[in-house]
């Protein structure tokens, strides 16, 4: 053991060296360099680096606001909060999320079975995602309390806020590989930096002395326009797809957690 923080990157270094040799001895593809295909290959990867680029700032720009004007317990909690409130949803759709974009590509040339995979997959990840964030938001509480333990009790409100926020990241996944499929690349990078801008105006310029639990409500706020935005974009580059067909797959979970939810509450 080398007892230094050297040996995160080293393993690093070696897991992705070690991927890429197995890469090579299991597959009978040999890559060579050439630039043949650069200028086809770059008109999209230019706006997928964008995109990139916009989408971290969309999930980080909020802690280094937080961290500017909060102390450092804040943060901590704040950022605890995010973490804790991502995981149910992270983790129980992560297998799901690897398998979308392949699917919707092998289909994309048959605009109603692209359009049946496409509510299939919403269905799904609203149904896994719904109850597992109002769930959290419920008993947020005890979940803090059992996790951290009573000193970060104060992580809380942020919960409820980061467990709602993480929901709707989730389940506009889908959507987002959907347009990614249909070649809308470009529409999907811009409309990450105007979130982005959105965010950072209302931090900023609009709300400049706003403290950490404002901050998150703008962030939810962004959030949510983001998503109410890529719905629009769906059903407009989706020929077929409309408004009804999109709450028939989300409505029996509804339902189901509001059930469950009186139920916590009563």
């Amino acid at each position: 053991s080398i007892r230094s923080y050297w040996a995160m990157v080293i393993g690093a270094l070696a897991g992705r060296t070690f991927g890429v040799a197995l890469s090579f001895a299991m597959h009978p593809m040999r890559p060579h360099l050439s630039l043949k295909k650069f200028g086809e290959i770059f008109s999209v990867s230019q706006w997928m680096l964008v995109r990139s680029i916009g989408g971290y700032l969309e999930l980080k720009l909020h802690y280094a606001i937080v961290g500017a004007r909060e102390s450092a317990s804040v943060l901590g909690a704040y950022s605890l909060a995010s973490e804790i409130s991502a995981l149910p949803t992270s983790e129980l759709l992560a297998p799901i999320n690897r398998v979308l974009f392949p699917a919707f590509v092998r289909v994309k040339h048959d605009l109603v079975e692209l359009k049946r995979v496409v509510l299939l997959a919403q269905g799904v990840q609203t149904m896994i995602a719904m109850p597992a964030a109002i769930g959290l938001i419920l008993v947020s509480s005890e979940a803090v309390l059992l996790l951290l333990g009573e000193k970060w009790m104060s992580a809380v409100p942020f919960v409820k806020l980061f467990a709602l926020i993480s929901f709707l990241t989730s389940i506009a996944t889908s959507g987002t590989y959907v347009l990614i499929t249909l070649g809308k690349i470009r529409l999907i990078a811009i409309s990450s930096w105007v979130l982005v801008g959105l965010f950072a105006t209302l931090a900023l310029v609009v709300f400049p002395e706003a403290g950490a639990f404002e901050i998150a409500n703008l962030y939810l706020a962004v959030v949510t326009l983001g998503l109410i935005a890529l719905v629009m974009l769906l059903l407009r580059e989706l020929k077929g797809l409309r408004f009804r067909d999109i709450a028939a797959s989300i409505i029996r979970p509804l339902i189901a957690v509001s059930i469950m939810a009186l139920c916590v509450v009563l």
